[in-house]
């Protein structure tokens, strides 16, 4: 009861819904409020980032003079009454996320949906500017192939798509990022985001099988599975995290051990056994 009148608790039918929307919307202007769009969760439907008004706000703001201390991307609507499910990147162990299913759209929603978050929260030029870098994975006949392209030519930050080939290379210069950042202590060097877009595709990130921890021959190149293990690691307490998606629970074990595995601490799971359900979350 709120100034003794009773609440009135009405069940909407299809029909009704817009009847009793438009008198709430009538009985809002009458009070000189506005009216709040109504929250409607249908669990069947795949969220559309368009709904999100903190993504909407984060964009039409324009692009800041410096990156955000704490990043937040986006990764679905709410299945309450709250702000859209998020997780925030910040400079500290374990700040990176781990997709694990098999559902290939809602993966790539996920990881595309946070590169344009991420984006939005980071300068595109200057010496704060955000680098962004994604391995795409994708087979050439999937749905989604052109989407990392579109969004690369639609932001003006620097984007790297990069394939199986360019792994070695490119997991060699952010390990050598990493290491000049360490050395010079720079805690305020602007980000570097690493999006793993089908994980299990790129063969040269899978532990070696006799990895026990040393090399007997020294004078070879780092092999770009350690190095990973290393980003994975320190990366985010230096600005450098680590966006990646698994097909299933199998391809995770082939990537990380248990002890890797501890440096995801942001996890999106999708229908799965429960064995692995229980042995991820």
């Amino acid at each position: 009861v709120a100034g003794n009148q009773p609440f009135q608790v009405v069940w909407l039918s299809d029909a009704k819904r817009v009847e009793y929307l438009k008198q709430i919307e009538d009985f809002a202007t009458e009070r000189g409020e506005a009216a709040q769009p109504a929250i409607v969760f249908e669990g069947d439907q795949p969220a559309d980032p368009d709904d999100n008004p903190l993504l909407r706000e984060a964009l039409a703001a324009g692009l800041p003079a410096a990156p955000a201390p704490m990043q937040r991307a986006w990764l679905g609507a709410a299945v309450a009454i709250k702000e859209p499910t998020n997780v925030v990147f910040e400079r500290q162990a374990g700040s990176n996320l781990l997709v694990v299913g098999g559902e290939e759209e809602s993966a790539i929603g996920v990881l595309a949906g946070s590169l344009v978050a991420l984006a939005a929260q980071n300068p595109a030029s200057g010496d704060a500017a955000a680098r962004f870098i994604v391995f795409d994975g994708s087979r050439p006949d999937a749905a989604y192939a052109p989407v990392w392209q579109k969004i690369a030519e639609a932001l003006p930050h620097h984007v790297t798509l990069a394939g199986p080939r360019d792994v070695a290379r490119l997991i060699g210069e952010v390990a050598t990022e990493l290491s000049a950042r360490e050395a010079a202590g720079r805690e305020d060097a602007p980000p570097v985001y690493l999006i793993i877009a089908d994980a299990g595709r790129f063969r040269e990130l899978r532990r070696g099988e006799d990895d026990f921890g040393f090399s007997l021959d020294r004078d070879k190149p780092p092999r770009p599975d350690r190095q990973w293990s290393e980003i994975l690691r320190n990366g985010p307490v230096w600005g450098v995290h680590s966006l990646v998606w698994c097909s299933s629970y199998n391809d995770v074990n082939r990537l990380v051990d248990r002890q890797t595995l501890r440096e995801f601490a942001m996890r999106v799971v999708f229908q799965m056994s429960a064995a692995d359900s229980t042995n991820l979350i």
